[in-house]
């Protein structure tokens, strides 16, 4: 599965962890997950950082301008391309070592912590819904 894939799973994965399970075994199954996510979550704050670092342009005090609505402020449109694209490749790397989760509804104790489809969509990555 691709880093974005894992990223755009959090969100619900923690939404999803808040709920309780028919199991204990489901419960330590999706807790290991999160913390898979969470790990790859912070590897790719880390190394959008660096990416930042290396093409943003700096103010006097060394440090990357930032626009209004978070951008930031990039030297030249030629900066601009090779920022989008280690920004890309840093999305595109593929994760290995998360295993997808399965669950049914009745793992779930309270059928209204059920994911709404949204949710389901995001957790496709890192969750296999079973139908019944």
């Amino acid at each position: 599965m691709k880093l974005i894939e894992v990223l755009n799973a959090l969100i619900p994965l923690r939404t999803l962890t808040e709920a309780r399970f028919t199991s204990f075994k489901k419960s330590r199954e999706l807790a290991i997950l999160r913390k898979k996510v969470e790990f790859e979550t912070d590897f790719y704050a880390k190394e959008e950082k660096k990416i930042v670092e290396a093409y943003a342009e700096k103010n006097e005090f060394g440090e990357p301008i930032i626009l209004d609505g978070g951008r930031i402020r990039l030297k030249d449109e030629e900066t601009k391309k090779a920022f989008d694209k280690a920004i890309t490749d840093l999305r595109n790397t593929e994760v290995d070592g998360i295993s997808k989760v399965r669950l049914s509804e009745t793992d779930f104790a309270d059928s209204t912590k059920i994911p709404t489809p949204y949710e389901l969509i995001a957790l496709e990555s890192v969750i296999e819904f079973l139908e019944e």
